[in-house]
């Protein structure tokens, strides 16, 4: 995966805040930001971080 380290901070901050929010929220968020992702992207920092899997 080559998506920018700000950008997987980004994920990983917007993600341990609100574990409910979905790849799509993620998605819509970080394009209020300016940022453009994926939404498969964002769903691979999300597997990848087991911290900010829903329990």
């Amino acid at each position: 995966m080559t998506t920018a380290p700000a950008v997987l901070a980004r994920i990983y901050d917007i993600r341990f805040l609100d574990r409910e929010k979905s790849k799509y929220e993620i998605q819509e968020e970080l394009k209020r930001e300016g940022i453009i992702c994926g939404r498969s992207a964002i769903q691979k920092v999300i597997n990848r971080h087991g911290k900010l899997l829903r329990i």
